[in-house]
């Protein structure tokens, strides 16, 4: 009964408090005005991402109205009054708690409304109405009870002059805003404390992230165990200031609960490197690989070894906060040897392999290189049996835990027939080595943890996939929808519910400018492939659009959220230089310098522009690449560069509607691209020269 007066009065006091009525309010307002602009722009995920900043006013709101609770008690004297009454005190606390809850469940029922009606109004799919219910609870409602507790209980204690100053820093340290702090303490003090501020923050992990349509909302379980962690904590700290016990039993009450949560919260904290990091954390997606592949270096014994082929694999795996795979393998060697070379991500640590006799072979990982040596000389054309256990963390780039996955096929997850490393630092960019076996390989995947799967294989079961194929394995699954259109399957984000009225007309695109660049450069013709999967796979390249990958049973589309939009699904400015990229990309042209890539898509791409100009929307009146490219090399003073492009564009301009002998100028051009030689300027020079001398 004391506990329920308690809550009726803290309750009565606390919608006449100013801080109230902010709390409830601004933030309402401020969320309003994000959803109608950023459903105006079809991105319904981005709408809750870019609730940053109302997640650290609201910190701030509640942290201030938790304060002043107390404070009003202090100010009073009727703290007084309330010690020396029996069980008033340990009342109290309860009526503050509940209170409290009472008015932040209030505050996230208006948002939902709010959130429900713009959802409505622009039709939004209603998969996101779950989803963004999970994600107010965990970015909204616990941690603006966990500022509101905070605040009550530095009240409870704190009176000096610059208790503001002091709550403001409070403030700071636990929203989003505190990673750009910390980054900087961190670039001075040389000490990596991005950890700190990641558990410190009750908010986004990174503020300034764009809504990932194939991951979705960033609702990772270890996120609520963090949550969690600070609601004890905060349950702690109140009840060490109202709870009224003996000193032997505040003694023992203090070092459990104080051993408990700082154990809790270093193993906790040991884990966090599987919540994918966006903004500048080491492991992010921004740093992570390119930081390594910079420094990556050759194995010492890089030298190559026995060939061999894959036959079969069998791929079981194990799905949660990392990978787990277990993976049973027979080989075809072409020659005698005892040595076999495969190329698995590095952070996939093997535990353990075993041959068909069950013996354990022996092996080492050095980088993404995965060495076995046999104990006996194998023959050749006999068929090995191999047994490999692996787990850990996929890249950043290619997401793979209990809440979504991307693994495409041209990525090193499982061990693949290979020298090469799974990546390569090109300059200022990343990108990735095809890896998968060029020819017919049996698989049978069998994975655990997720209802939907989406893969290149087909379905043989519950959970099993199963079927021969010459481009590896890729994985998908998380918010993903399905659609048939004209034969062809194509899985895509449910986020870009507006994108899919375009996929006729892409589909139709796509194949034309496939046929044709197939024509032009003398590629073998291959029909495009019936199954597609749109997919926030990253580009290949920051100069030109590179984010497709065509494979014979499947193709994998590089978009994000902005292709909601539906128009830019088909501009040609990007298709052609991404398809090209695709028909064209192997090791060699992978090595070779990228301005030498640039340059041949670019040129290709404007003289395909030239042959069939785009009516689309977002290609009308666009300065083709190649143009500026020599804007750029002009501003920087970059003379041989720009003469070599001024070449180019002079020699399609005059010759781009003679077919053959602009054919024949490209066909050279790739020919040369794809040796192991490396072009350079003066193969531009004299490519350009020779063809105009004929």
């Amino acid at each position: 009964m004391k506990i329920l007066n308690s809550m009726k009065i803290e309750i009565i006091l606390i919608i006449r408090r100013i801080w109230f009525w902010a709390a409830m309010i601004v933030p309402c307002l401020i969320f309003g005005l994000i959803l109608n602009d950023k459903l105006n722009m079809f991105d319904p995920g981005g709408a809750l991402i870019s609730s940053a900043y109302i997640v650290q006013a609201g910190i701030f709101l509640f942290l201030m109205l938790g304060f002043e609770l107390v404070r009003r008690e202090k100010n009073s004297n009727c703290d007084e009054v309330i010690t020396a009454m029996p069980g008033a005190k340990s009342a109290k606390l309860w009526g503050k708690l509940i209170s409290i809850t009472l008015g932040i469940i209030v505050f996230t029922v208006l948002s939902f409304i709010i959130l429900f009606v713009f959802y409505s109004v622009y039709q939004v799919p209603a998969y996101f109405r779950g989803v963004s219910v999970k994600y107010i609870i965990l970015y909204w409602s616990i941690p603006f009870f966990i500022a509101a507790s905070f605040g009550a209980y530095l009240g409870s204690f704190l009176n000096f002059r610059g208790i503001y100053v002091f709550l403001g820093f409070v403030w700071i340290a636990l929203g989003p805003l505190n990673i750009g702090i910390f980054e900087s303490i961190s670039l001075l003090t040389q000490v990596d404390l991005m950890k700190v501020s990641e558990w410190l923050n009750l908010g986004q992990t990174d503020p300034h992230a764009l809504y990932d349509s194939s991951y979705g909302l960033p609702l990772e379980g270890l996120r609520w165990i963090q949550k969690g962690w600070w609601v004890v904590v905060a349950i702690f700290v109140m009840s060490t200031r109202y709870l009224q016990l003996s000193k032997l039993k505040k003694a023992v009450y203090y070092s459990l609960a104080i051993m408990f949560l700082a154990s809790s919260a270093f193993g906790l904290t040991s884990k966090f490197d599987v919540v994918r990091a966006t903004a500048h954390e080491i492991n992010s997606v921004m740093k992570y690989d390119y930081t390594y592949y910079s420094n990556y270096r050759p194995a010492k014994n890089s030298e190559q070894t026995t060939a061999f082929k894959v036959d079969s694999y069998d791929i079981h795996l194990k799905l949660k906060s990392q990978i787990s795979a277990d993976v049973q393998m027979k080989l075809i060697p072409s020659q005698d040897g005892n040595k076999i070379i495969f190329t698995l991500y590095h952070d996939l640590k093997v535990k353990k392999i075993i041959d068909g006799e069950g013996r354990f072979i022996k092996f080492s990982q050095d980088q993404d290189r995965l060495e076995l040596e046999f104990p006996n000389r194998y023959k050749a054309n006999h068929t090995l049996v191999l047994n490999m256990v692996y787990e850990g963390l996929s890249s950043p780039y290619f997401f793979a835990n209990s809440q979504a996955v991307m693994l495409p096929s041209y990525f090193a997850w499982y061990p693949v027939p290979s020298t090469y490393p799974a990546m390569k630092a090109k300059e200022i960019q990343i990108v990735r080595y095809p890896s998968f076996p060029r020819y017919d390989v049996q698989y049978t995947l069998t994975i655990d943890g997720f209802k939907s799967i989406y893969t290149n294989l087909q379905a043989a079961g519950d959970s099993v996939w199963k079927g021969s194929s010459s481009a590896g394995i890729s994985i998908f699954a998380g918010p993903i929808s399905s659609h048939s259109v004209g034969g062809a399957s194509i899985y895509s984000p449910i986020s870009l519910y507006k994108m899919t009225n375009t996929f006729k007309t892409f589909l139709s695109e796509l194949r034309n400018i496939t046929n044709q660049i197939q024509e032009d450069l003398g590629l073998s013709a291959h029909e495009l492939p019936q199954k597609l999967f749109f997919a926030t796979i990253p580009p290949e390249s920051r100069q030109y659009p590179a984010n497709i990958w065509i494979m014979k049973d499947h193709a994998i589309i590089g978009i994000n959220q902005q292709y909601n939009d539906g128009e830019l699904l088909v501009s040609e400015t990007a298709l052609v230089p991404a398809v090209i990229s695709a028909l064209t990309r192997d090791i060699n042209t992978i090595n070779q310098r990228e301005e030498m890539n640039t340059m041949f898509v670019e040129a290709y791409s404007y003289w395909y522009s030239k042959r069939f100009p785009s009516t689309q929307k977002y290609d009308i009146d666009r300065t083709p690449l190649l143009k500026l490219d020599l804007n750029y090399y002009e501003y920087n003073n970059m003379s041989r560069q720009k003469k070599a492009v001024q070449q180019i564009l002079q020699y399609t301009d005059e010759n781009w509607e003679e077919n053959d002998k602009m054919k024949s100028f490209f066909r050279e051009w790739y020919s040369h691209l794809k040796q192991p030689e490396q072009l350079d300027w003066e193969y531009i020079f004299s490519l350009v020269g020779s063809k105009e001398a004929d």
